[in-house]
């Protein structure tokens, strides 16, 4: 049992694991403002243009039978009916796509940055090289 102990320990402190864990808080807070930047700035800026609101928009499968006529237009029919409608709500889908293509766009941004680092720290390397093994060459005599 101790062996077990000891190993999850080491397993633990390595330092990919801490990574792991950093990014995934760090990700669950950056995907909370996104959903923030997307529920609240862009999807009602998309509602504006299209001139509805785009998380109401459904798709009625079956139409409902209402006791009162009027309660017939609410998208959340009341107990007061004989048949409730059933409706497909593709709205808050469409959100969710919106949501994932900005985190997804974010992360291709982040990631080609991280290449592009990479790439000049190993170009700085090879400069900084040849430069070292120039210099150091010594001269030959005649």
């Amino acid at each position: 049992m101790t062996k077990i102990i000891k190993e999850f320990q080491t397993f633990i402190a390595k330092g990919n694991v801490l990574d792991l864990a950093v990014a995934l808080m760090i990700g669950t807070a950056f995907q909370k403002i996104v959903t923030s930047l997307v529920n609240l700035i862009l999807m009602p800026l998309i509602s504006w243009a299209v001139k509805t609101d785009l998380t109401q928009w459904y798709i009625t499968l079956q139409e409902g039978l209402a006791v009162i006529s009027e309660e017939s237009t609410l998208l959340n029919p009341p107990s007061g009916w004989i048949q409730t409608p059933i409706r497909l709500f593709f709205g808050t889908f469409v959100q969710s796509i919106v949501d994932f293509i900005i985190i997804a766009f974010i992360l291709f941004l982040i990631i080609k940055l991280v290449k592009w680092s990479e790439t000049m720290r190993l170009k700085i390397q090879e400069e900084a090289k040849k430069t070292f093994n120039h210099s150091s060459k010594k001269p030959t005599k005649p």
